[in-house]
């Protein structure tokens, strides 16, 4: 048999990122371009979209030619991408705008009038959310939506389509239909999230039109060739299928092999995600949970996120290990790997002392913004080595946090999870996580997870696998398993208590005044 592969393409916050893989899952070559975030006021992020797709081009181009492949090898492309993002374009397929990207803010003036549609059509927030399955924020694009209606009302008028990243790409690859995924349509806000389709009547709320969005189909699906001008563009073949992916956690998730029901995706990043499989249709009870589809047609995916994971790490690195930053810079080593060796000095447990992975608020399940971040019980026996331990500890009995949250909502335990991250490099941190949450850890060979997804869409759509169950046990291959070790569990079971009980006795009075004393003081 002749060699074949397929091409994940994934347009990421700062770049875009192809990658060639076998059908095995091996990374045979990539290419990344970086790509720029405009700021034009506070809470304001764009993209150019030609910018983008332009640097997809690109980037596919570099890993063909990385890779050493020939482009009639590539049997598949497919995409992932950032979530939650649109840009409008009109009947000829111009662009119209900027992106407004995932965490973008300018649509929260919008909250008001979203409450007002609520209050006309004799709903509240609990049933909003018992039929999209995402809680009201500045993160589904509804709100961005409506902002460009009321700023830009001459550019509204000439808007054809609202397109998504994923229609988007596609539209550009193909030059054939805006084809958006699935998987992704809660993020709309004006979707059934349990049948994974536009609800007519939840846009009418808004005076949205639906027709005025892309058509949705699952991943795996095929949704054009590539076009002579774009195989100039991209190195592929004419011809050559395109199917469609998914966003960029649906892919990572799929990427780690998350497949089957008590499974669950962790991302330790700058922000620490989780996305749990789920086989039916769930609701959190406090309706904080955000309920998405998984790759897999017609799965689902529930969310939970925290705002400080990794970062909480870079932070301390920033402005307490200046010199352990030098020497690592001057013997060319990893910084993170020193402060974690320096970590590894403190016992389990960082000798009582605690920190509050809080600083940017307290995300989910808590969702309490006035929440900072603290080292509680600091003495003169407690040294760096101790404070960089609890970082990584406290990160981890946040994700905890999540992860209880997770299994209310899908009710049943998780037992298997797999990492992936910046964080996910460190055996020494993964040992850490796997004790805090008392669950199995792995990571995974592949360094990629979400590209990595997206070709397993594109082998699934040829045909190479009849599902996506049966690409993750030919192509996701398990690196390392990290087992809960009992002492060290019972250990921080009682620190997570602790935990708890502070975020309890200071929500109260302490954190909003000492978040109003910063908003006027600082």
């Amino acid at each position: 048999m002749a060699n074949q592969y397929v091409l994940g393409v994934d347009f990421g916050t700062t770049g875009t990122k192809s990658v060639v893989y076998d059908l095995k899952g091996n990374e045979i070559g990539q290419d990344y371009f970086n790509t720029t975030t405009t700021y034009p006021r506070p809470g304001w992020y764009s993209q150019d979209p030609a910018d983008i797709v332009e640097k997809s081009f690109l980037s596919a181009k570099g890993a063909i030619a990385a890779a050493g492949v020939k482009a009639e090898e590539i049997i598949g492309v497919s995409f992932t991408h950032i979530c939650t993002s649109f840009v409008p374009v009109d009947k000829d397929g111009n662009f119209l705008y900027n992106i407004l990207l995932w965490c973008d803010m300018r649509g929260a003036d919008q909250f008001p009038y979203i409450r007002d549609c609520w209050d006309k059509a004799g709903i509240d927030e609990v049933a909003d959310y018992a039929m999209t399955g995402f809680p009201l924020g500045t993160l589904p694009t509804l709100s961005k939506v409506l902002w460009f209606r009321k700023n830009f009302p001459e550019l509204w008028e000439k808007t054809d389509r609202i397109v998504g990243m994923h229609a988007m790409l596609c539209k550009a690859f193909t030059g054939e239909n805006y084809f958006d995924d699935k998987p992704g349509i809660a993020y709309s806000k004006i979707a059934d999230a349990t049948k994974f389709e536009y609800n007519p009547e939840w846009a009418k709320m808004y005076d949205l039109d639906v027709g005025l969005y892309c058509d949705r189909v699952d991943t795996g699906t095929l949704c054009g060739h590539i076009p002579k001008d774009v195989a100039e563009k991209t190195g592929l073949k004419e011809g050559t299928p395109v199917y469609a992916g998914a966003g960029d956690q649906r892919c990572a998730c799929t990427g780690l092999g998350v497949t089957r029901d008590g499974m669950m995706s962790l991302c330790v990043g700058t922000a620490g995600v989780a996305h749990a499989y789920c086989s039916r249709p769930v609701r959190h009870k406090g309706g904080k949970i955000q309920i998405l589809g998984h790759c897999c047609p017609g799965i689902w995916q529930i969310e939970a996120n925290s705002s400080s994971a990794a970062s909480s790490v870079e932070w301390f690195k920033e402005h307490f290990c200046q010199l352990e930053d030098a020497n690592a810079k001057l013997m060319g080593t990893s910084v993170f790997n020193a402060l974690t060796e320096l970590a590894s000095k403190s016992p389990v447990g960082s000798k009582g002392l605690i920190y509050t992975a809080w600083m940017a608020g307290a995300d989910c399940p808590r969702f309490n913004y006035d929440a900072r971040a603290t080292f509680t019980g600091l003495t003169f026996a407690h040294g760096k080595s101790d404070m960089i331990r609890s970082v990584m500890e406290g990160v981890a009995m946040e994700i905890k946090s999540m992860i209880i949250g997770i299994e209310e909502t899908i009710e049943q335990d998780v037992n298997q999870i797999r990492v992936t991250g910046g964080g996910a490099k460190s055996d020494f941190w993964n040992q850490i996580m796997a004790d805090v949450f008392n669950k199995q850890m792995e990571t995974i060979k592949c360094a990629e997870a979400t590209s990595l997804g997206a070709a397993m869409c594109a082998a699934v759509g040829q045909g190479v696998y009849k599902d996506l169950q049966e690409a993750a046990a030919n192509m996701v291959q398990v690196d390392k398993r990290f087992d809960p070790i009992p002492a060290n569990v019972e250990i921080y079971a009682e620190l997570f208590d602790l935990y708890n009980r502070f975020f309890a006795a200071t929500t109260p009075d302490f954190f909003p005044g000492l978040n109003k004393f910063q908003q006027e003081r600082v």
